[in-house]
């Protein structure tokens, strides 16, 4: 449960996470079509980590705010959105068991290998650390070599809330299944040694304390 129970950091945070997962929509909009159906596949799940992850932060107002924002981009996820806008405050969070489930387990997606790489090369091109450290959390990335699914093949896998499947969050980090950058794939493995360029110098003497902390910048209630 204790990657349920999490609050914010710092309203830059909120600000950042924020920013960055609307570049990322833009992105994939503006993505080459063969990629896009794929690509699209891992704006749902941090579209909710993200509302889930205002909510334990005590903002609902800004929460509704980012739902009202990116509930059209959700397409055929209506009674998922119904549900998850019931949950307004932490214990709302923890007596919903789907959402709750959601939170504590990694959203499966797949994707072939280029889709991926084109991802994880927009992210860390804008260095979009918190996004990365969402994916690393909450996603479970299946890759596979070939040609990205068509609309029908994603329609059909991903047409139930919990995508291709779940699996716990106390399954061991898995390797994408792709060669990366040396610093991003330890942003992936362990996000804890990967900094955002953007934040501020941390030159506290008890920073080695930092896995205290999730890696969306909040502390964690264990």
């Amino acid at each position: 449960m204790k990657q349920v129970l999490t609050t914010y950091k710092s309203a830059q945070h909120q600000e950042r996470a924020l920013s960055q997962f609307g570049a990322l929509c833009q992105f994939v909009e503006k993505s080459l079509e063969m990629y896009r159906g794929e690509l699209s596949l891992a704006i749902y799940p941090l579209f909710v980590q993200i509302y889930l992850e205002l909510i334990l932060g005590n903002q609902p107002k800004l929460a509704r705010e980012f739902f009202e924002k990116y509930k059209g981009q959700q397409e055929g996820r209506e009674d998922d959105l119904y549900e998850l806008t019931t949950i307004t405050t932490k214990e709302a969070l923890q007596l919903n068991s789907t959402f709750s489930h959601f939170r504590s387990n990694k959203y499966v997606i797949r994707m072939c290998k280029d889709s991926f790489n084109c991802l994880l090369s927009h992210l860390q091109d804008n260095s979009h650390v918190l996004l990365l450290n969402l994916i690393n959390l909450h996603l479970y990335v299946d890759v596979f070599d070939g040609l990205p699914k068509q609309p029908s093949q994603l329609a059909l896998s991903n047409s139930t809330m919990m995508g291709d499947g779940m699996k716990s969050v106390n399954q061991q980090k898995m390797h994408y299944g792709v060669v990366h950058p040396p610093a991003l794939l330890n942003a992936l493995l362990d996000p804890d040694e990967f900094d955002d360029p953007s934040a501020e110098a941390d030159t506290d003497p008890k920073k080695k304390k930092r896995k205290e902390k999730n890696d969306f910048g909040y502390d964690v209630e264990n």
